[in-house]
């Protein structure tokens, strides 16, 4: 009779450790297979140091960071650089890929934008990490759709940007 309870009673508790030892490791494969961006890395603060390392940067827009398998972080965004950067930008992006790698991440795609006053509709450069700001002679209320405010200007958090009208 106990012989019979044996064997059921034996898989059930080889189950149970079998679903507590491997919880860890089925949660990180998770984490990975949805592209979560990684414990150890603030996207916000990355962003704010990316910005202060390297004065020649504008804006940064459309960062994302995320785990290609448990030991590499890879990381994509888009800069936005002054016009008259485009010849250096090679050696420029060297030097961000160094920074990235410090920062533990092994892989960064960076795409470059520049700006040029001269050509846009923007006749001064906003002296903040947004680029977008309503016009005061706008009817419409246009706040609500840029990523900064009239009454606050630090934009460091918004994925977007534009020109000053």
């Amino acid at each position: 009779m106990i012989a019979n309870l044996f064997d059921p009673i034996f898989g059930i508790i080889s189950a149970v450790l079998f679903c507590i030892t491997l919880y860890p490791e089925i949660k990180d494969t998770g984490l990975i297979l949805l592209q979560t961006v990684p414990e150890n890395i603030n996207v916000g603060r990355l962003k704010k140091n990316i910005l202060k390392e390297f004065p020649i940067i504008l804006n940064i827009h459309d960062l994302h960071i995320w785990c290609l398998n448990a030991s590499r972080i890879v990381a994509s965004c888009h800069i936005i650089l002054p016009k008259q950067s485009t010849k250096s930008f090679a050696q420029f992006s060297q030097l961000l890929d160094t920074y990235f790698r410090k920062q533990g991440i092994v892989l960064a795609t960076v795409q470059p934008e520049f700006y040029d006053p001269n050509t846009s509709s923007a006749n001064q450069l906003i002296p903040i990490s947004c680029l977008m700001k309503c016009s005061k002679l706008s009817n419409t209320n246009c706040d609500s759709f840029t990523c900064c405010s009239q009454e606050n200007n630090d934009c460091l958090d918004c994925d977007d940007y534009s020109l000053m009208d």
